[in-house]
């Protein structure tokens, strides 16, 4: 889904699924959270490239990094 339609008193809006998330997070979780996520999409995105690169021993050190981000959430 790229799109979400949000209805609201008789109106009709179009809003990208980044901006509908970003909205939904920001009244739902406070900044700490949305910080650690965005740090644990970019530890998965560096874990996995050191994988394809059999790079064991960095992804090993990710991982790591990944499982005390997640322990925070």
């Amino acid at each position: 889904m790229d799109y979400v339609l949000i209805i609201d008193d008789k109106t009709i809006r179009k809003m990208s699924m980044r901006k509908f998330r970003q909205m939904i997070y920001a009244s739902h979780f406070d900044r700490d959270y949305l910080e650690n996520e965005q740090n644990k999409k970019s530890l998965e995105m560096k874990i996995e490239l050191a994988l394809k690169d059999t790079n064991f021993e960095l992804a090993k050190v990710l991982v790591e990094e990944l499982e005390e981000l997640i322990k925070l959430l």
